[in-house]
């Protein structure tokens, strides 16, 4: 995943996500992250994660760390060992488009913010430039993950154009907050 920030340049970490079962079958790790900045694995929860922090150090990877709205008592404690960017889930849920986003955000950022100054993304369900805009008000950054999959999935082997547009007008929408 990649974000954008709201600043005036644009700051692209890349991260490769994954579940850990690819992870630890697959002996290629290196190439599989070759330049990439990060390490997202998402059924990895937050106390069991220093069974891959040295395979991501082996690889200079950071590990992102994953903070969602029913993490409350543990926010602390992931934000103040996050590398990287703190990866903020929006919503409960399984991934996927949202028409709207209700989690109280701000207060999230805002208690992980006491703990850490690397960045925050937000991501899960992003898939519309005003989404976008609303999510680059609360945090560093927006991820974008299943609104660019469901362009690919009804545009096929044409959808590089359709999606470098929703790309732009994606970052438009963070870039004039």
């Amino acid at each position: 995943s990649a974000f954008c920030t709201s600043s005036t340049s644009f700051v692209r970490p890349i991260s490769s996500a994954c579940g850990c079962r690819p992870t630890l079958v697959w002996s290629g790790f290196s190439g599989y992250t070759a330049g990439a900045d990060g390490l997202l694995l998402s059924d990895v929860p937050f106390e069991e994660k220093e069974e891959f922090a040295p395979l991501c150090r082996r690889y200079g990877l950071d590990m992102i760390s994953l903070i969602s709205p029913t993490s409350e008592d543990r926010i602390e404690k992931i934000a103040s060992e996050a590398e990287g960017f703190v990866y903020i889930i929006s919503s409960l849920g399984v991934t996927g488009m949202r028409s709207e986003i209700q989690t109280d955000l701000g207060a999230i950022v805002a208690k992980i913010r006491e703990n850490t100054d690397i960045p925050c993304a937000i991501g899960f369900g992003i898939s519309t430039p005003e989404q976008a805009c609303k999510m680059a008000k609360a945090a560093d950054g927006v991820i974008v993950g299943s609104a660019i999959v469901k362009q690919i999935g009804q545009h096929g082997r044409d959808s590089a154009p359709v999606i470098a547009d929703f790309v732009r007008a994606m970052k438009q929408a963070v870039l004039t907050t």
